[in-house]
């Protein structure tokens, strides 16, 4: 009993701080927000990465197909027409630029071999 006693102290400890590192993730990710908007920045490089930021109308993040299943038409039309936007901030580490572009010139590199095999 003394065991799971520990374990589970050790547990709630780490959730606590886990918790307070999630919380202070949102701050820095508002204060990068923040910074974007004040400097009229939509998309900034630099050393440690990548941070873009867009404004994507509330409409667009609902499941249209689903919701038309499920509302009349009126009720759709209204709330993509009164859906408040939001904004995203997408932060990208140095390391994930590089691997997201190396991903896509493969992929653009596949393409082009697809092209030439397929016009021969």
């Amino acid at each position: 009993m003394e065991e799971l006693n520990n374990n589970m102290e050790l547990y709630l400890n780490v959730d606590k701080q886990i918790k307070a590192l999630e919380e202070d993730k949102k701050l820095y990710k508002d204060a990068i927000e923040l910074w974007m908007k004040e400097n009229k920045q939509t998309k900034v490089n630099n050393d440690l990465g990548q941070v873009s930021i867009s404004e994507i109308k509330g409409s667009k993040r609902l499941n249209k197909a689903l919701a038309e299943k499920f509302l009349e038409p009126v009720e759709l039309a209204k709330i993509m027409k009164e859906s408040a936007p939001s904004v995203r901030v997408s932060i990208l580490s140095k390391e994930s630029v590089e691997a997201r572009n190396k991903f896509f010139k493969n992929k653009a590199m596949e393409e082009l071999k697809k092209k030439k095999v397929a016009e021969e």
